[in-house]
Formats: structure tokens, sequence, C-alpha cells
């Protein structure tokens, strides 16, 4: 552990009131990542009309910060797509509740409410590795620049995809 960031969060998006080191660490990582092609806007054509919105909500955001780069599109069409199912679960439960009458007479829980569950436990994930939460942002940022012996990991990313 750094003892300069004792139990903080890391801030990538630093201001000129905040310290010096977090201003420099903020620049190194938009720097690091300008190395990556910028993401598009428009969403993918295969996208359902819900995962499109979020899809023109959420780029914009992170895109305008520098921290989405084209390459992370994969992982924000999965986020997408959940946030589509989770939204359809939601309706479902809306329509018919959480659980409903079986042929038999048996209260039976609606299968939505697992759509629900495991849509919402990925979008946590997917959202951490994102940077749609705070925390995820600031952990984003590394606290160290690399070592000599180092490699930039970036650069070779971004000589190998071109």
């Amino acid at each position: 552990m750094n003892p300069r960031n004792a139990g903080r969060k890391k801030k990538l998006n630093a201001t000129d009131d905040d310290r010096k080191y977090q201003r420099e660490q903020s620049k190194e990582f938009k720097k690091q990542n300008e190395n990556f092609s910028e993401i598009s806007e428009t969403p993918p054509t295969y996208l359902d009309g819900v995962a499109k919105a979020a899809w023109r909500t959420i780029v914009p955001e992170l895109k305008g910060n520098g921290l989405l780069r084209n390459i992370d599109r994969y992982e924000l069409e999965l986020f997408v797509k959940n946030y589509s199912a989770y939204r359809s679960a939601e309706k479902a439960l809306q329509k018919f509740g959480a659980v409903y009458e079986n042929d038999k007479g048996n209260l039976q829980k609606n299968p939505a409410m697992n759509v629900l569950d495991t849509t919402t436990k990925s979008m946590k994930s997917l959202a951490s590795d994102l940077g749609l939460n705070f925390n995820s942002r600031a952990e984003m940022l590394s606290n160290r620049k690399p070592d000599d012996d180092e490699v930039d990991v970036g650069k070779q990313l971004q000589d190998l995809l071109g």
C-alpha cells in the first residue's frame, strides 16, 4: 500500500483543487488511455431500443471524461444488453407480480425474479469494470508510474490491435 494514499480511493478527474499527485495521476491515466481509438456514440444497430438508449447515455459521459475507448465497446455492449433485460424483467414483475398462482393453484416465484437477480449482478460487475461508479473510476488510475523494466501494456495492446 502506498502510504501517500493509505485507504483513499484514487481520483481520475482531478481538478485544480486536488493535490498535485492526484492531478499528475489523472493526467497520466488520460494520456495512456488516449493510445486507444475513440468509441462511437452511435450504438450497434443490432441492439434493442433500451440498450441503444443506455449506450447513448453512457458513452458521451465517459468518453467526455477520457475514460471510455473503443476497446471497451464489447464490455459496454454486455452492460447495455443486461440493462435491457433488467428493464424487461422489471416490466414483467410490475405486470404479473413477484409470485403467481400456477395451474395447480400453488404460488410460484415469477421467473422474472431470477432474470432481475442475474442481470443486477452482471451489471454491478460490468459497471465496476467500465468505471460507471465512483470507486471503480477512482481505482482505474494507477498510483505508480511503471519502473524502467516494466512494460507499457496499453502501448503494446495498441500496437497489437493497430
